[in-house]
Formats: C-alpha cells, sequence, structure tokens
C-alpha cells in the first residue's frame, strides 16, 4: 500500500483489536495488511461447493442468492426504519417539552403583565402585552413543527408497522402498553 492510500480512523472492541493483532502475527504482515486483506476476502465472490440439502442448479442457487438479498435488505431496511422511528419519537418528545415550556412561560408573562395593569403601571404593562403577542407568533411556528414531526412519526410508525406486517389492532395495543413503541 502506497502512502498516499485514504487513511480510515475507527474505534474497535478490544477483543476484535487483539484478535487482529494475533492473526497478522500469525500471517507475518502488519495490521493495516492483515485488515485490508480481510476487507478485500469480504467482497470476493467465493465458488465453494454447495453444502449439503443446498440448491445445485444454477436457477436454484440464483432463486437461494435473492431470497438472501431480499432478506438482507429487509434487515437493513428494517434497522433504518426503526432508526427513524426512534429519531421521530425522540424529536417529537423534544419539541412537545420546548411548546410546554414556551407556553408555561407566556403564562407567565401573562400573569405579569396583568399584574403591571393592576399596580397602574401602564407603559410595562403594555411592553409585556406587547412581549407577550410576539412570543405566541413563536409558539405558533413551534406548535406547527411540533405537529409535522407528529405526523411524520406517525408515518414512520405505519410504514414500519406495515414493513413488519403489524396488524393496527395489535400496534394499537403495543402502543398503549409501552408508548415508546
Amino acid at each position: 500500500m502506497a502512502r498516499t492510500d485514504p487513511t480510515i480512523y475507527m474505534r474497535i472492541p478490544e477483543e476484535l483489536k487483539e484478535a487482529l493483532d494475533t492473526a497478522a502475527a500469525k500471517n507475518k504482515r502488519s495490521l493495516t495488511a492483515e485488515v485490508v486483506d480481510r476487507l478485500e476476502q469480504s467482497f470476493v465472490v467465493r465458488a465453494d461447493p454447495p453444502a449439503q440439502g443446498a440448491p445445485t442448479t444454477v436457477v436454484a442457487m440464483l432463486t437461494a442468492l435473492e431470497q438472501q438479498l431480499a432478506d438482507r435488505h429487509k434487515d437493513e431496511t428494517l434497522h433504518r426504519l426503526q432508526y427513524v422511528r426512534q429519531g421521530l419519537a425522540t424529536q417529537e418528545a423534544l419539541q412537545r417539552d420546548r411548546v410546554e415550556r414556551e407556553r408555561a412561560r407566556l403564562e407567565s408573562m401573562e400573569a405579569d403583565a396583568e399584574a403591571a395593569e393592576d399596580r397602574g403601571e401602564m407603559e410595562s404593562a403594555r411592553r409585556l402585552q406587547a412581549k407577550v403577542r410576539e412570543e405566541r407568533k413563536w409558539l405558533r411556528e413551534m406548535e406547527s413543527d411540533l405537529e409535522r414531526v407528529r405526523l411524520e412519526h406517525l408515518e414512520a410508525r405505519e410504514r414500519l408497522d406495515a414493513f413488519t406486517h403489524i396488524p393496527a389492532t395489535r400496534r394499537r395495543r403495543v402502543t398503549l402498553e409501552n408508548p415508546d413503541k
């Protein structure tokens, strides 16, 4: 390998690092050479003899490979859908908290404006009321964002349910039992 080849920095478990060091020493090559060889081998199409009970015709082998590929993509797609749904659930919860905090802050500002008005501090009350009106616009935008995220989360959950073929009635029961799902 040339020094101009791309460099990758990554973290790996300690046990894996030790296993790679041992394999590199056994094969009398550097750790980098060992890792590169193992990665290259993972991309090589092997022409191993079929295992007992495995399909022997080309069509049967292609069908089996297509099924393996579909299963792999299904797992990857399922993982991605779960990841997106979890991210949207987190985003929805955070946005909901922000909206609730903003509502509480606005209620406090409104109470302060009323108190200032009761004390006869009209200028202070008008400033607070103007600030409340501005903040209400911001709150409406936050509520709109919350609704958008809620709908995206709902769509992601429906897609995940459709992908995993969970009936809507079962999903509702699971949701009631554990709202994080």
